[in-house]
């Protein structure tokens, strides 16, 4: 049974022979003595070569036995090592290897070496998952290997047929041109140049990866791609200043970035390394062409031609070029975001266009979490905002919920001081570290800006709460005033009228004189009780708080001289909401009788979806108006105590509609 054990010790079990045939090889390369070995050494390039490529792919199979690219890997290193040895066992047979079994040695190792190059595309296009990209490379990844294998055996045989010098010659990169060679030579140099094309395709197919990656697989793709960009620099200058030797040290970038890629993805911020290196290249090729290209022209328009003397065209190109470079370097980055890092640049753009919206008033601090969400691409991503003592609020001013201790809580500063807490998944913070603090960085104006009016929420809401602290100690205290009238003074002033009544019936036809003194106390008693009454209907009733709303309106309004047509919920709502809606209606009926002159009124009021919505309307004169002072301007202004917005419709001659809409938690 096939297990992740057996693969890691077969991982090993393949790096023995490679490492067995590398030391062969370079026993016989020592002992032979070739004469081109100090200029291109292959059997040294093959045992060396094969060697690390062996060893690396037995540590990535350990790590991972079911990646395939491992399996690529080693089975490289030993086609190499078999290179190297079949390379040194030619220079024991023939020092020249041009003749004999030589010859038929080094063309086996130029096809092995064939073969371990032909590997490098199905690398590709399957690092570092051990899988295609998605479904459209499965054929790119079929056709490769059908080309690369048909190409392998024309290159083979082509190669068979012109063993000897001019093989040999071409095995050791010392032939310059096709003329004298074999005509069956021609599918050797040619299969080569297919198998390079197949390299660029495994090489598009890495790009394409890599810019559609993110997190641990987009880290991943950066070390093997700052490795392959490291071996192309050294092949490039060191063919130039070394010459083939440099095939030696080409591997080490490579190996090392694919070994990182595939143990080690953490260990420094490879994505941004390879971007920043990408464009500073870039920066310093368009910066040095865009020099040299200046400075001559202005050199030869100013007829002294592009040399030493020529200071005013190089002064002049100088400026220019570092007038250019930050610019330029910005925008290469840019691009380069856009291109290959798409997600952040993404997440930026989305930033920038909210700060514009922000600015131009479009747009709210209120939506800035959702904006930070889409950005990062999870829904479950929280904003709140420190105070200046250190504890955190919302959006709207309410103290934060706690903290979870299975995200992670991500510290926004300006300025040294703390004004924002993204709380997010870890998950997120580790797979998407760049995403994360690109977006965060660029949201940094913003999230003070929502700060600031998250603050200014805190101080309206304690502003608030103290408005409506007040109101129910007046509510509190009018319905104390109620009850003392109602049970004390009015008790009696009622009880002094009967026993004046009394002793007025007593006196009646012995003391006339005393009898009318008596009936006119008993009058102004009676007035007095009267404008008592009227008195303790301006406070809170006691039915409103024994029996409700409803019946509290009901009770008032049936001692108006018009009838009301009253809609009220028979739901108990909060004393001060109770006691507002209570002032409401009973000051907008009194004024409407008092200076409406109306024919109908009527009175709603309906509690729905945590709010408590009141409608007063009469069909009377109309053109009632906020007047400071005023009764009308007083339930405004005890609306809006306790948050509710307060709204009058009165043209002239169509009536008046009082509305307001009350919170209401229950």
């Amino acid at each position: 049974m096939w297990t992740a054990q057996r693969a890691r010790v077969l991982g090993w079990q393949l790096a023995a022979p490679s490492l067995l045939l590398a030391v062969t090889a370079l026993v016989l390369d020592t002992a032979g003595g070739w004469p081109q070995v100090a200029a291109e050494p292959p059997t040294v390039v093959g045992a060396v070569n094969g060697t690390v490529l062996a060893l690396v792919g037995a540590l990535i199979i350990d790590h991972q036995p079911r990646n395939g690219t491992g399996w690529i890997i080693s089975v490289t290193g030993l086609l190499l090592a078999g290179m190297g040895f079949c390379d040194g066992l030619a220079v024991t047979l023939d020092p020249a290897g041009v003749a004999g079994p030589a010859a038929t040695w080094v063309w086996a190792a130029n096809t092995l070496g064939m073969i371990a190059f032909a590997a490098g595309p199905p690398l590709l296009l399957l690092f570092p998952d051990g899988r295609p990209l998605h479904g459209r490379w499965r054929p790119v990844l079929w056709a490769t290997a059908v080309v690369a294998a048909v190409t392998l055996v024309v290159q083979a045989v082509g190669a068979w047929t012109a063993r000897g010098p001019a093989l040999s010659a071409y095995h050791l990169s010392y032939i310059d041109s096709l003329a004298a060679a074999p005509a069956g030579f021609a599918f050797a140099v040619w299969g080569e140049r297919v198998l390079q094309l197949g390299w660029l395709v495994g090489l598009a197919a890495l790009v394409a990866r890599y810019r559609r990656a993110r997190g641990t697989l987009r880290q991943q793709l950066s070390w093997a791609l700052l490795g392959l960009g490291g071996t192309v620099l050294i092949l490039t200058v060191g063919y130039v200043v070394v010459g083939p030797g440099v095939q030696l040290v080409a591997l080490i970038p490579l190996v090392a970035g694919v070994l990182i890629a595939m143990r080690r993805h953490r260990l420094f911020d490879a994505d941004r390394l390879l971007r920043r290196a990408i464009v500073y290249i870039t920066l310093t090729v368009l910066l040095v062409g865009g020099f040299a290209t200046l400075a001559l022209g202005i050199g030869t328009v100013a007829g002294a031609g592009f040399d030493a003397g020529a200071s005013v065209a190089v002064a002049a190109a100088t400026l220019a070029a570092a007038a250019a470079a930050n610019p330029l370097r910005r925008g290469l980055q840019r691009q380069l975001d856009r291109r290959f890092d798409h997600h952040t640049w993404q997440a930026i753009t989305a930033v920038e266009a909210f700060t514009r919206h922000l600015r131009d008033g479009s747009a709210t601090p209120r939506n800035l979490t959702g904006v930070l969400q889409a950005a990062l691409a999870d829904p479950s991503v929280r904003v709140v905002y420190y105070l200046p003592d250190g504890s955190l609020i919302d959006d709207d001013g309410h103290p934060a919920e706690p903290h979870r201790p299975d995200r992670l809580a991500q510290v926004v500063s300006v300025g040294g001081r703390r004004i924002a807490l993204v709380d997010m998944p870890r998950t997120l913070a580790e797979a998407e570290p760049r995403l994360v603090e690109a977006a965060l960085s660029t949201a940094a104006l913003p999230l003070e800006n929502a700060a600031l009016h998250a603050r200014a929420a805190t101080q309206l809401a304690e502003v608030q709460d103290s408005r409506r602290r007040i109101v129910d100690a007046g509510d509190a205290e009018r319905r104390r005033i109620e009850r003392d009238l109602h049970d004390g003074a009015q008790q009696r002033l009622v009880a002094s009228i009967v026993r004046l009544r009394r002793l007025e019936r007593r006196l009646a036809g012995h003391d006339p004189q005393t009898v009318a003194e008596l009936d006119t106390t008993v009058n102004e008693l009676r007035t007095c009780l009267a404008e008592l009454r009227n008195l303790a209907r301006g406070v809170l009733p006691p039915v409103l708080a024994d029996e409700g709303l409803a019946v509290a309106l009901r009770t008032v309004t049936a001692r108006l001289p018009l009838p009301v047509d009253l809609d009220v919920t028979s739901a108990r709502l909060p004393p001060t909401v109770e006691a507002t809606v209570w002032f409401l209606v009973n000051e907008g009926l009194t004024n409407a009788i008092k200076h409406a002159q109306p024919g109908q009124l009527s009175a709603s009021v309906h509690h729905h979806s945590g709010h408590v919505r009141v409608e007063v309307t009469d069909d009377g004169a109309g053109g009632a108006t906020l007047a400071p002072g005023g009764g009308l301007q007083g339930l405004a202004d005890r609306v809006a105590a306790i948050g509710g917005r307060f709204e009058i419709r009165s043209p002239p001659a169509a009536g008046t509609t009082l509305v307001a809409e009350l919170p209401c938690a229950s």
